[in-house]
C-alpha cells in the first residue's frame, strides 16, 4: 500500500510550531505568521512606494498520515509552474531548504504583521542549511533535494523543510490578488 502524504505548513514558536495541510486549501504568502487558505484577504504583501515588502517566510514539511509499504525517501520540490507570473517585474522569491531532525530547522517567521516580514536569509532563520537562492531555479529537472527517509510501520513528519518567501518592490505593476502558483512535491517508494 502507498503511504498517504500530506503537505504541512508550520507557524508559531519554534518549540511548539502549529502545522497545517495545505492540500487542501493551499497556502497563501501573507504579511503575518499564520496560515491562511489561497484567496485569503487577510494580510496581503503591499505594493511598496520604494524597497521591498516581503510576506512572512512559509516553512512546510511532508507528514507521512499512513506508513509506506517500505520506505519513503528522495524527497524533493519545484516550481510546477514556472512561466507564468512566477517572475513578474516588482517579485522577488527566496529560498532554500532548513535541518532534517525534527523540527530542528523550523524557525519561527518575524516582521512588522501588515507591514513586511523580516528577509529570509542565514543570518535570520539560523534552520537553514545554507544561505537562501532563486527558488525559480529548482524545476522538475533540477529539483530542491530534501533529505529524510520514513519506513514501514512510522508515520510523522519526514524531509528537510523548504522555506520560501516572496517579495514586492514598486516596479510590481499590479494590484490586487497574484495568481496562484504551486509547488510540486515528489518521493520514492520502495
Amino acid at each position: 500500500m502507498s503511504a498517504v502524504v500530506e503537505v504541512r505548513r508550520y507557524t508559531g514558536a519554534d518549540n511548539a510550531p502549529e502545522t497545517n495541510n495545505v492540500l487542501a486549501t493551499g497556502t497563501q504568502l501573507a504579511v503575518a505568521d499564520q496560515h491562511l487558505a489561497v484567496g485569503s484577504a487577510v494580510d496581503p504583501v503591499p505594493v511598496p512606494t520604494s524597497g521591498i515588502s516581503y510576506s512572512f517566510w512559509c516553512s512546510m514539511r511532508l507528514h507521512v498520515t499512513t506508513p509506506p509499504a517500505g520506505t519513503l525517501s528522495n524527497v524533493r520540490v519545484w516550481f510546477l509552474d514556472r512561466d507564468r507570473t512566477l517572475d513578474a517585474p516588482g517579485i522577488i522569491w527566496l529560498g532554500q531548504r532548513a535541518n532534517v531532525a525534527p523540527n530542528a530547522g523550523y524557525r519561527q517567521a518575524q516582521g512588522d504583521v501588515g507591514v513586511s516580514g523580516v528577509p529570509l536569509s542565514l543570518a535570520n532563520n539560523t534552520g537553514l542549511v545554507a544561505e537562501v537562492v532563486d527558488p525559480l531555479t529548482w524545476v522538475s529537472t533540477a529539483p530542491l533535494n530534501l533529505g529524510g527517509t520514513i519506513s514501514t510501520p512510522s508515520t510523522g513528519p519526514v524531509g528537510d523543510f523548504v522555506v520560501v518567501q516572496r517579495g514586492l518592490t514598486s516596479a510590481y505593476p499590479v494590484t490586487g490578488e497574484l495568481p496562484a502558483e504551486a509547488l510540486q512535491w515528489a518521493w520514492d517508494e520502495t
